[in-house]
């Protein structure tokens, strides 16, 4: 059995969800008993010049009514966008009228908690979506079902928006859907119910988790994941080449590092030995990214994250002293921020960031226990990513060299003893030119 995901742009309009569709059927034909299909809001919309994703409507919706500012255009927006691609399809409208009906009657009463309340607004998109896919399936002649994830058994904890799985949602994920009797089985992803049954998601670009979540759940064959790009490229530039195959591992690696898939989605693939096939939906034909448990030892790519901060923390009174990089980690996990790179020496370190939402405060807490900050916004990170690395030579000089020859300054710079990957910082306005010259080195000579 196979699962499929499909991305919002592959959703985007009536054409990219016909086009979606015909390739779930091309896959339950190899796919015998049935085929799971995890979809996502209906995304941006190339052929329309629509740029506007439904979530983030849907995410400013929550902002302007829980604010007591009208968001009347804002809901009309979504409810024209939907009704256009319904109507598109030549599908009955009021199979939406349910959802519509919902959000405006949320609109008028917001909940108390901001956070809950987001999560509840945010999760309409992909409710929404696995309806009309569901829908376009069966005017298709094909007989399928439109779920949620908790209709499959999934329960989350009560991280609003930024969910984690119960583990023993496992098991009740590989019974229900074994139990149904459809050929195609539609759910949406992102959004979730904890064990009191309130609205939860995950963190954006959650429906990559939700697809390898369930095929770990199901044993299944395989999880293609379509998306409007071919596969995994080796920078995301012009000239940029596939990637024909990664390793779990090299793959983990470049979604921390914002390459196109969900961080967490490797992990339960990993566990169970199935591949993951990024897919171009609009090109299906074409071969795509594998990923799998081996690769070979060939550099991959670059992944390249702009508009950074940059932290260079210091204490005088802390030098070589047990407990300094203790102090200053534990300070960023009690404000809830992840942390990227790090490089760091006997009197200082210097670290990136993940998520900038308690920052200051945390700054303002290390500042308090006798730390000297400083803080660089605006840098880009570049990461040389490949298991390869640790069996060859020079790679290092190589990468250093390039970026000395385009006269880029590398502010830091690390590499871990396993060498999958080597990270460097540089001035936000030598990023792009630092990723040319990196890409030119190692795939285009």
């Amino acid at each position: 059995m196979d699962v499929i995901k499909s991305g919002g742009t592959s959703l985007g309009n009536a054409d990219a969800i016909i086009r979606s569709c015909e390739i779930g059927k091309t896959h339950l034909e190899k796919s015998r008993p049935k085929l799971v299909h995890v979809v996502s809001a209906v995304g941006t919309d190339k052929k329309n010049d629509i740029n506007t994703k439904v979530t983030d409507a849907l995410k400013t919706l929550a902002e302007q009514e829980y604010n007591n500012k009208s968001g009347n255009a804002q809901h009309e927006w979504l409810i024209q966008r939907h009704d256009k691609v319904v109507s598109e399809l030549k599908l009955d409208g009021a199979i939406l009228d349910t959802y519509f009906s919902e959000i405006k009657k949320r609109c008028e009463k917001p909940l108390r908690n901001y956070q809950q309340y987001l999560a509840l607004m945010m999760s309409f998109g992909e409710r929404i979506s696995k309806e009309i896919v569901a829908a376009q399936y069966k005017s298709m002649g094909i007989n399928a079902v439109a779920l949620d994830t908790w209709d499959i058994g999934m329960v989350t904890d009560s991280n609003f928006n930024n969910a984690r799985l119960l583990l023993e949602s496992y098991k009740r994920i590989r019974s229900n859907i074994c139990k149904l009797k459809y050929d195609v089985i539609v759910i949406g992803g992102f959004a979730h119910k904890d064990k009191v049954g309130r609205i939860t998601t995950f963190s954006r670009g959650g429906t990559d988790l939700d697809s390898t979540i369930i095929a770990a759940a199901i044993n299944a064959d395989a999880v293609y994941n379509y998306t409007d790009v071919a596969g995994i490229l080796t920078a995301n530039i012009p000239g940029g080449r596939t990637v024909k195959i990664l390793s779990y591992r090299e793959a983990e690696e470049l979604t921390y590092n914002k390459v196109k898939l969900h961080p967490d989605s490797i992990a339960p693939l990993k566990k169970k030995g199935i591949r993951m096939i990024v897919k171009d939906t609009f090109h299906p034909n074409r071969k795509g990214t594998i990923i799998q448990e081996k690769s070979d030892d060939s550099i991959k790519s670059i992944a390249f994250v702009e508009n950074n901060t940059v932290l260079r923390i210091y204490n005088p009174s802390m030098v070589s002293k047990a407990g300094f990089a203790a102090e200053v980690f534990n300070t960023f996990a009690n404000h809830e921020i992840s942390i990227g790179f790090i490089s760091d020496s006997k009197a200082s370190i210097t670290l990136v960031p993940e998520n900038n939402g308690k920052l200051e405060e945390a700054i303002g807490a290390l500042k308090k226990k006798g730390y000297q900050v400083q803080a660089k916004p605006g840098m880009a990170w570049l990461s040389l990513v490949g298991e390869g690395m640790q069996y060859k030579i020079g790679i290092s000089a190589k990468a250093t060299s390039a970026l000395a020859k385009a006269r880029v300054n590398i502010v830091a710079q690390s590499q871990p003893l396993e060498e999958i990957c080597i990270n460097y910082i540089v001035s936000g306005d030598d990023g792009m030119k630092a990723l040319r010259a990196l890409h030119h080195e190692f795939f285009e000579k």
